[in-house]
């Protein structure tokens, strides 16, 4: 490809070429620091393309300002660029827009499903709150049901001894009223014999002191006649009740106790 006006070889770049390549470094760099802002690309987020295009544009837009023959040409083509361009800029400026739309639609949507899950807490709070409250209420009617249930228990246990007393009670009542009435039967025949009547009429008196003095003697006896009796009599007792193993056992007792005991010691000779 040729370059007009022609140069030589090793012969510096044109003024213009020098010109342009500035323009568009400046350019660029000025576009990359306005696309950094945050305040652009929260409106715009093809920001950076953008001011990229436009730097490009302003340089071409030099670039034919400085062919004076070749501008008509030069400023034909760029149009045609130019339109193609601008309908790519309407179609991306009309999907930016519905994309705004829809982010817009998306944080409506979830803003209103935010609400409508706080509103539904919100309206279920009460519910909880009763369900909670009959839960708590529900748990203390049970425990003291179990209270209860524990202290009839232990009152059944209870009535179950009194009732296991009073059963022997009533035996021991019954035994005594037995008893009873046959004493009152014997007494009854008793009182049927002759000589009972006379009996009844005699009147005792406090006893003399000679009367006093027979019956300590008589305790006396009967105290040593109640006394233990020798092994021996103890024995022969035994035998007559043919209990000739106890009555052998005593004997062997008797004799063993009876037996002098070995001192151990031997005197000198």
């Amino acid at each position: 490809m040729q370059v007009f006006p022609p140069r030589a070889a090793g012969s510096r770049s044109p003024v213009l070429l020098q010109t342009l390549e500035a323009q568009l470094s400046e350019a660029t760099n000025a576009a990359t620091r306005a696309a950094s802002a945050g305040l652009h690309q929260r409106r715009d987020p093809n920001v950076a393309a953008n001011l990229a295009l436009d730097a490009h544009r302003q340089v071409f837009q030099t670039f034919i300002d400085g062919f004076g023959v070749y501008g008509a040409l030069l400023s034909q083509v760029k149009q045609g660029f130019d339109h193609a361009l601008e309908a790519g800029l309407q179609d991306a400026l009309i999907n930016s827009n519905l994309r705004l739309q829809l982010l817009a639609a998306r944080q409506e949507q979830a803003s209103a499903t935010s609400a409508a899950r706080a509103e539904i807490i919100d309206g279920e709070a009460p519910q909880r709150q009763q369900l909670y409250h009959d839960i708590a209420a529900a748990q203390a009617r049970l425990t003291a049901v179990q209270q209860r249930r524990s202290l009839a228990l232990k009152d059944l246990n209870r009535a179950k001894q009194e009732l296991e007393r009073l059963r022997g009670l009533a035996k021991g009542s019954r035994a005594s009223k037995l008893r009873l009435t046959e004493a009152a039967a014997a007494e009854a025949e008793w009182l049927t014999r002759p000589g009972a009547a006379r009996t009844l009429g005699l009147t005792a008196g406090p006893l003399s002191k000679q009367e006093d003095e027979e019956l300590e003697a008589e305790m006396v006896l009967a105290a040593e006649l109640s006394a233990p009796k020798h092994p021996l009599e103890q024995a022969l007792q035994l035998l007559e009740q043919h209990d000739t193993a106890a009555a052998a056992k005593l004997l062997e007792q008797h004799t063993g106790a009876s037996r002098p005991r070995d001192t151990g010691t031997q005197q000198a000779p």
